[in-house]
């Protein structure tokens, strides 16, 4: 992303995938921090928490 001049705008991608495919398969959790950039670029460290609840 830093590459392509897009950094700044770039969303995170990771845990928003591991996010799409437990909403699929049905599991309940919570996000923490609640992701709406790429916390890479914004804290330098890629780091969230999945809080699931059985």
């Amino acid at each position: 992303m830093k590459r392509i001049g897009i950094k700044e705008k770039y969303e995170c991608g990771l845990l928003y995938r591991l996010g799409c495919w437990l909403d699929v398969v049905g599991v309940k959790f919570k996000l923490e921090p609640e992701i709406n950039e790429c916390l890479l670029h914004s804290q330098e460290i890629c780091v969230g928490d999945m809080i699931f609840n059985f």
